[in-house]
């Protein structure tokens, strides 16, 4: 009797606070008009597009960098309008895409940038993602982070707290010590509660 009540009160419980869906970016409802080249240093000739090669769906995002000198990175910013998913909580999420490349790509770190409801921009760096940047096919890239305690932040009040809801913001490419060009395509972005 009592452990029936238990597994009950267990169950009840559970209906009360139903796990965080996964949330996609879908880069098939974007049109040219939501991605834009945004402020890059050292980066002229950088440009961003959608391209009809993708890993699923119709189309993919096509980020084309041309990181000239040390400390050089090329940002790729999303409309405003077009800002999504929307995080509702800050927590580990384990973050997921296809990712494709070239063997001469030689950038450094890639960072996911997301800006949360007061305005912050909060830069969380890829681990491991430069291995699969260099492969011509598609890749899986999945890591978990903290969208709670960002790397970096700046911008609104600028005191690291990530208010919720945080949506999608940027990608930023990072030059290698001498720089470096290249073609990097992303599709299948998701964001996935990790707790």
């Amino acid at each position: 009797m009592k452990t029936t009540s238990l597994f009950a009160a267990c169950a009840f419980a559970l209906t009360l606070s139903p796990a965080l869906p996964a949330e996609t970016f879908d880069f098939d409802v974007l049109t040219e008009a939501d991605i834009k080249v945004g402020p890059s240093q050292n980066a002229e000739g950088s440009a961003i597009s959608l391209s009809e090669d993708p890993a699923t769906g119709s189309r993919n995002l096509k980020c084309v960098y041309n990181i000239t000198g040390d400390q050089g990175y090329a940002e790729f910013v999303f409309n405003e309008k077009r800002l999504k998913p929307r995080l509702p909580v800050a927590g580990r999420y384990k973050i997921s895409f296809r990712v494709r490349g070239n063997e001469e790509v030689k950038a450094g770190p890639v960072g996911l940038r997301l800006v949360d409801a007061r305005g912050e921009v909060h830069q969380y760096m890829l681990p491991g993602l430069e291995a699969l940047m260099k492969n011509p096919e598609w890749s899986r890239y999945e890591t978990v982070l903290d969208l709670s305690a960002s790397e970096t932040h700046w911008g609104a009040e600028s005191d690291g707290v990530v208010d919720a809801p945080a949506a999608l913001y940027s990608f930023a490419v990072n030059g290698g010590r001498d720089g470096d060009s290249g073609t990097l395509h992303f599709d299948d972005l998701q964001f996935e509660p990790a707790d």
